[in-house]
């Protein structure tokens, strides 16, 4: 997966009110890219955690709904550093 951000947070001061309403955009909108890619990596973390956690419980012990969440979380992709 590539994210490509198409408005900078980084830019030259702005001289002309017309400018500073560009760089805000810029800058608002980098912010949100930013939060919600935070946001989704904090999520999978969260999500690796939850599996970990079901799968050191004995299967006898688990509810149904526990252990279809188990099997569903057992696809996702693991990150890289889960810290």
């Amino acid at each position: 997966m590539f994210q490509v951000d198409l408005f900078s947070a980084r830019g030259e001061l702005p001289r002309t009110m017309s400018d500073v309403l560009g760089r805000q955009k810029d800058i608002m909108y980098s912010s949100r890219t930013r939060q919600v890619t935070d946001m989704f990596a904090r999520l999978q973390r969260w999500k690796t955690r939850a599996y970990e956690a079901l799968v050191k419980v004995p299967d006898a012990e688990l509810s149904d709904e526990q252990r279809a969440m188990r099997e569903k979380l057992a696809d996702l992709p693991r990150p890289p550093s889960c810290s």
